[in-house]
């Protein structure tokens, strides 16, 4: 999903979390924000059909995409502000060099208590065992289908078998916080809620089926 150079800020209601020097970020009902989603990056390295065009997109220059300093001042803005919990996503995350070090100077910063990722789970594999020893508490795996051809179809890229692979790195690492989320699609995945569900039984997970949001390039919600 295509991001401008921007963090987004998402309110959550919880007014003894923090106190501190400065006041919390409140809006005009007195809710306070404790929560900090930051876009680290555009790319991605799948195609879902309702997310890109097969042929991709025009991505932003790198002078145009938040540094790493730029992030990590901005979390120790926002941490001062009373925000403890900090999602990074994309894109995806995990094609950005420098994500387990956001994760680890992000988790280090004082009154941050809580580090998430949203990732379509191909390159966690590689990644979950260093993201978790840098302090990352939580996962969101996007994986619309566990079969491998509507996979394929979805995603136009053939990489269930990776995604699945990063499902079970998360575990294995130890993240404490893992979770699947599947976009439902009528007729070509409403099917498989079920399976999802059971995934629970082999894997400490919740699972989350996610509305699609339609856009006008795209008529496959109909």
């Amino acid at each position: 999903m295509r991001m401008n150079r921007t963090t987004h800020i998402q309110p959550h209601v919880d007014r003894e979390v923090y106190s501190p020097a400065r006041p919390p970020i409140t809006d005009q009902f007195g809710r306070t924000f404790n929560y900090l989603r930051i876009a680290v990056n555009e790319k991605c390295n799948l195609r879902c059909i309702y997310c890109m065009p097969e042929e991709g997109v025009p991505f932003k220059p790198k002078n145009e995409i938040m540094t790493t300093e730029e992030i990590l001042r901005v979390v120790k803005v926002v941490s001062d502000l009373g925000v403890n919990k900090i999602r990074f996503t994309g894109g995806e995350p995990l094609l950005r060099g420098d994500i387990v070090k956001l994760v680890g100077k992000s988790s280090s910063t004082p009154g941050i208590e809580s580090i998430h990722l949203t990732t379509n789970g191909v390159l966690l594999g590689r990644y979950a065992g260093n993201l978790r020893e840098a302090g990352l508490t939580g996962v969101n795996i996007s994986i619309d289908t566990l079969n491998p051809e509507k996979f394929l179809q979805i995603t136009r890229r053939d990489e269930l078998v990776r995604a699945m692979e990063g499902l079970e790195a998360a575990k294995t690492a130890g993240i404490p916080f893992i979770k699947v989320n599947a976009v439902a699609l009528r007729g070509f995945n409403d099917n498989e809620i079920v399976e999802f569900v059971e995934l629970t039984k082999d894997y400490p997970l919740t699972v989350r089926f996610i509305e699609l949001m339609p856009f006008d390039a795209h008529q496959i919600w109909k």
